[in-house]
């Protein structure tokens, strides 16, 4: 379980096999659907092979990069992860000191395991929010506020979730949030004491961006009122009506064609994240890498 037995990002995957119940594991590892669009996500990148030139004079380098009109160390950010507690108590603020170390912008995802203030008061680095827009504005229009005055950088609007992705793995193992007690579960977990144990000293993990919003309504748990929240009739007058409330950069997240991108621009998006969600939500979509080579 030593983390510095991984060399690879497959070494830390098969390090998270052995230490999470198969229920959470596949809740991070699944996909949609036949995972096609997963697997083609890897497939694609794989496939990309380098130009390789010589004698170019490299003894002096750096991976500095301008993202969204300021230096990073490197051409990466971390990514929004909802409940990303459920592999580790404080995922979220250990993922943005770790970002802040390492020069790069973190995205917090509005379904955190950690409040937005709770990440916010974890000192430097460039902080970015991830937004869903609710059918209720209100609950909206108070994340927005919340990270207005918790001084994030910039918004990144997540449009390609009109509905919730059908995760084969999650249905067949019975995965919910709050997880859920049922014999399967129970011996699941039973096989996996040290996360057990980290659960029973921290709590479950929930959505806590949504604790306010939870108790106004008639949802049974945070899931139950994100999915419930998700609103399919969203169109692209959505951008103007956050421009209105939010000051400062505004990404749209889930481009995947050429014609979104061009009206992403023309709606004044700041800038465009090229994604399909990992394949999460919906199966038979082009990798995001080909769609960024389009694009």
């Amino acid at each position: 379980m030593n983390l510095s037995h991984a060399v690879t990002v497959t070494d830390l995957r098969l390090l998270a096999r052995r230490r999470l119940p198969r229920a959470v594991f596949d809740f991070i590892d699944g996909a949609a659907d036949d995972e096609c669009t997963l697997l083609a996500n890897a497939a694609d990148f794989d496939a990309i092979r380098l130009k390789q030139r010589v004698l170019a004079g490299v003894a002096a380098t750096t991976l500095e990069s301008r993202i969204l009109g300021s230096t990073a160390a490197a051409p990466l950010l971390i990514g929004p992860t909802g409940l990303a507690n459920l592999t580790c108590p404080d995922a979220d603020l250990i993922l943005a000191r770790e970002a802040a170390a390492a020069g790069i912008p973190f995205v917090l995802s509005t379904s955190s395991g950690s409040t937005l203030e709770e990440v916010a008061a974890t000192g430097g680095g460039r902080r970015w929010f991830q937004l869903y827009v609710f059918r209720d504005r209100t609950i909206t229009e108070r994340l927005i506020a919340r990270a207005q005055a918790a001084a994030y950088e910039a918004l990144v609007l997540t449009v390609d979730v009109p509905v919730v992705g059908k995760r084969r793995r999650d249905v067949r193992n019975g995965f919910t949030t709050p997880l859920s007690l049922t014999p399967a579960s129970i011996l699941d977990f039973a096989w996996h004491p040290r996360w057990c144990l980290d659960i029973w000293r921290h709590g479950v993990p929930a959505m806590r961006n949504f604790a306010e919003a939870l108790a106004g309504t008639g949802a049974t748990s945070h899931a139950a009122l994100m999915n419930s929240q998700l609103d399919p009739g969203l169109d692209w007058q959505i951008v103007g009506w956050l421009r209105d409330r939010w000051k400062g950069p505004l990404l749209i997240k889930g481009i995947l064609s050429v014609e979104d991108a061009l009206e992403a621009v023309a709606q004044g998006a700041d800038g465009i994240v090229v994604s399909n969600h990992g394949g999460r939500q919906l199966d038979g979509v082009p990798s995001s890498i080909r769609a960024l080579e389009q694009i």
